[in-house]
């Protein structure tokens, strides 16, 4: 599961066979291992995320691993979510958490490092200020972040604002490129939680397949927007793969954004 700051229906797992706790944490931290590794060397998930082998190792080796708390299914949380304060987190689930579902969490991290990728690049500046009209000039998201964000969200939030105040160089957007990307990450599921939910749900494997049918029975019960319906999506996944980086960020205000139009599929 993404980290996602606006409500929504629990994932339901279908994996659930024991009881996690900290004392499995060396195991888990053996097979989130040896799932970075399987993503790092397929040559499809590189084309998919535009990211390298050695890219892709180094952003996942900052994913932190946690089994504090009630969770009954792992949940990827980005900087300034949840208790993730200053790196990507996975909250395990205390049911049993497997090497398919840690790859899913780890694909919602590579979406993360793109968006952070943006101000990290030399035009770093240019992905800035597409932040400061699409993200936080998005009311609809920061009114939403204001009343139902927590504590770090927030903190997050006004040194970003701060940084907007004031003309910033390209050094100062790369030493916030952590906290900028995880704004804009969180944004991009505010705009379109399918669409990022298609690129997790890459390759899925195994029982995670059948979670995916349970998701959808119970999500067509739940009316508007939602991730559901871009779990295995194969049209969202290819529109996903043929996008530019900042696309992928959909850096776009939720109020214009219409989603074929703005990956230049066709005019709606």
């Amino acid at each position: 599961m993404p980290q996602f700051p606006f409500p929504r229906p629990e994932k339901m797992s279908s994996e659930a066979t024991a009881t996690a706790s900290p004392e499995q944490l060396p195991k888990l931290l053996e097979t989130k291992g040896s799932a970075v590794k399987e993503l790092a060397e397929d040559p499809e998930i590189q084309k998919f995320f535009g990211l390298d082998e050695g890219e892709i190792k180094a952003v996942l080796s900052d994913v932190g691993l946690s089994t504090e708390g009630l969770i009954i299914s792992p949940q990827f949380q980005s900087p300034g979510f949840g208790d993730a304060i200053d790196r990507p987190l996975i909250k395990v689930s205390d049911l049993e958490t497997t090497k398919a579902s840690l790859k899913h969490e780890l694909k919602h991290g590579l979406h993360y490092a793109i968006c952070k990728s943006l101000f990290e690049a030399p035009n770093n500046a240019e992905s800035f200020q597409l932040l400061v009209e699409n993200v936080l000039g998005d009311e609809d998201f920061i009114n939403y972040l204001r009343s139902k964000g927590n504590e770090k969200q927030k903190t997050m939030f006004a040194s970003i604002e701060a940084l907007a105040n004031e003309p910033p160089s390209p050094n100062a957007i790369g030493d916030l490129s952590w906290k900028l990307g995880a704004l804009t990450y969180q944004h991009a599921f505010f705009v379109d939680p399918g669409l990022c939910e298609s690129a997790a749900s890459f390759k899925d494997e195994g029982h995670l397949l059948i979670v995916d049918w349970i998701n959808h029975a119970f999500g067509a019960m739940i009316p508007g927007d939602q991730y559901l319906d871009g779990y295995g999506n194969k049209e969202y996944q290819e529109t996903f793969k043929n996008a530019s980086p900042g696309q992928k960020a959909l850096l776009i205000r939720k109020s214009g954004y219409s989603r074929w139009k703005f990956f230049g599929k066709y005019d709606e």
